[in-house]
């Protein structure tokens, strides 16, 4: 029996609201999100078929680290 790695992952995100002065309700955000933050590779599943050349190989990883700006004026 062929078990499959595991996953490490993880998810981050990060905002900071600023008042605008003078301005009961407008507002600009900041916000970071990190996917994947400390970049640990994750593998995909193994090659399960017998009949296989590269059977129990793993031959493909998921992708790397992803980070994602947002910047939102409200109102």
């Amino acid at each position: 029996m062929i078990t499959d790695p595991g996953i490490n992952n993880w998810n981050i995100a990060t905002a900071k609201r600023i008042r605008m002065p003078y301005s009961e309700w407008h507002t600009v955000e900041f916000r970071a999100d990190f996917l994947n933050a400390f970049n640990h590779t994750h593998f995909l599943a193994s090659d399960k078929n017998l009949r296989s050349v590269s059977y129990g190989r793993i031959n493909a990883v998921r992708p790397p680290r992803q980070i994602q700006f947002a910047l939102r004026y409200l109102f």
